[in-house]
């Protein structure tokens, strides 16, 4: 375990970098496109267009890891947000701002996904739902403090000024990734073919397995409406300060609010994940999302919208880190990145769909109407999960009593 968390300490502080300046510009994004004149539903278009951008990003980047590296494709992605983060302060008009939302995409989908690869690649069965909970509790912090501090950045400064402070983490992750992190690619990905005579290494996502795979992909689809490309990035902050009639930096006081339940349910996600599987913690961990999205319509008061964060960041971090684990856990080693890279496509359909499809409702009949549909979305998905799917440590544990 020691030699795991030394490999795996600067990935921790590069999600927490990542996630502190993604939460402040999160803050600030949403509210940036209402002061550029976009009506909701063009709000709700802004938080797709990182997931319209994914679908282009995301599987290519799985095929070139298994070619190129991890590494590269990391750093590429980090520098291109970063980029499209810095020119984002001189947006004037929402085409713009929205144009360079959609480049900057394409570098998020690259990180995101090349991220989840090399978790992957430094994790096996036994520990990868504490490693992947380690991960959340590092992104939740940055979470945490993001929000905050895109709140203290608008009122001490204004709001523009945030997109700067997005772009100089860029820079420190830049650094951390190309002086402390290794290429974490297997030889067995770098060189596809086998050896004449050598036995094929066990895949958990087999063509044998692959009729298993439809409950998480609708699950996937349904996590999509939730976090920032849903109920955090486009549908909390319109409620909270237009209908519920809050300053904008509440927005950030209840964002930091559920990253912080959702760090600290990731203290026992991880030992939970790996002792009693991924299933259970996924299915309960929507329900229980889905209630508090639901609740968050009718909330207008402090009281109620702190209560209701609170219950929301536990429902979406555990069904988030869990999402992932199993995952993972599906992704046969030769070519990791390639079906995580397919599976972020599955993914981003959904995050591209969602906000343009809750952002009509929610335009059409409120947000309230719109937490309704995430909420019974969220509820259709734990069924089909509970009823249908698999548990990955079942089936991890079958390949090994069969070799």
């Amino acid at each position: 375990m020691r030699a795991f968390l030394n490999r795996a300490l600067p990935l921790y502080a590069v999600f927490f970098l990542w996630s502190f300046g993604t939460g402040a510009q999160q803050f600030a994004r949403p509210q940036f496109a209402a002061e550029l004149g976009a009506p909701v539903f063009f709000v709700s278009l802004i938080a797709a267009s990182n997931s319209f951008a994914w679908l282009i990003a995301g599987p290519l980047t799985g095929v070139l890891s298994d070619r190129w590296g991890r590494k590269p494709l990391v750093i590429a992605g980090n520098a291109l947000r970063g980029i499209t983060t810095l020119a984002q302060y001189f947006s004037t008009d929402y085409l713009s701002f929205f144009a360079l939302e959609f480049i900057g995409g394409i570098g998020v989908s690259m990180w995101v996904t090349g991220a989840s690869i090399v978790m992957a690649d430094i994790t096996s069965h036994e520990n990868r739902g504490t490693a992947v909970a380690i991960r959340s509790l590092s992104a939740k912090l940055g979470a945490v403090t993001g929000p905050l501090a895109g709140a203290f950045i608008t009122s001490a400064i204004n709001l523009r000024s945030v997109f700067i402070f997005n772009a100089v983490t860029k820079v420190a992750i830049h650094l951390v990734l190309a002086l402390m992190v290794s290429e974490t690619r297997p030889q067995e990905a770098a060189q596809p073919r086998q050896a004449a005579g050598a036995a094929p290494a066990p895949a958990p996502a087999g063509p044998s397995r692959r009729r298993l795979l439809w409950p998480l992909a609708i699950a996937t689809l349904v996590l999509s409406a939730i976090g920032f490309q849903g109920v955090l990035g486009a549908l909390l902050p319109l409620h909270v300060v237009q209908e519920a009639g809050f300053e904008p930096s509440v927005v950030g006081q209840l964002m930091s609010l559920a990253a912080t339940s959702a760090l600290i349910a990731s203290l026992v996600t991880g030992p939970v994940l790996d002792r009693w599987g991924r299933k259970p913690s996924l299915v309960l961990s929507m329900l229980l999302a889905a209630v508090a999205v639901v609740a968050l319509g009718p909330a207008e008061h402090m009281v109620m919208l702190s209560a209701v964060a609170l219950a929301y960041g536990v429902g979406e971090g555990v069904a988030t880190s869990a999402a992932d684990v199993y995952t993972m856990d599906m992704a046969p080693a030769t070519r990791r990145g390639a079906f995580l890279g397919n599976w972020s496509l599955i993914r981003n359909i959904g995050g591209a769909a969602a906000p343009v499809a809750i952002g009509a409702v929610a335009q059409a009949g409120g947000t309230a109407t719109g937490f309704m549909v995430i909420g019974a979305l969220l509820v259709v998905g734990a069924v089909v999960m509970q009823v249908w799917g698999p548990e990955p440590l079942a089936l991890a544990r079958q390949a090994k009593r069969s070799t």
